[in-house]
């Protein structure tokens, strides 16, 4: 098992994408990975975004949920989450992550 407190305030994209690969990598060696928002107080869509939507397109959603928990999450970090997975079951996507016409 892989855990990390996170901090207090997740505001940048940058950070949500280091965080990301830590997960993907954790998750390579260790059944779960725990991430505990106990000391969570802000979350902003941009952190979120970026970190949800770089998980959910190297891993499908059903495997992360089952490895991935988030503990200690009040309902400030809960919502912030479940409106970035509704984003990415929408089709909206990072910047990057966008296909190119053809």
């Amino acid at each position: 098992m892989w855990r990390k407190k996170m901090d207090k305030h997740l505001s940048t994209s940058s950070d949500a994408e280091k965080l990301a690969c830590e997960v993907l990598n954790a998750l390579q060696n260790s059944d779960k990975v725990i991430l505990d928002f106990s000391s969570t107080e802000v979350i902003t869509p941009s952190f979120v975004n970026t970190f949800v939507f770089t998980l959910c397109e190297k891993i499908p959603f059903d495997q992360l949920r089952s490895r991935c928990e988030l503990a200690h999450r009040n309902t400030f970090v809960l919502a912030a989450f479940s409106s970035a997975i509704s984003r990415f079951n929408r089709g909206i996507r990072l910047s990057g992550q966008l296909l190119e016409p053809a």
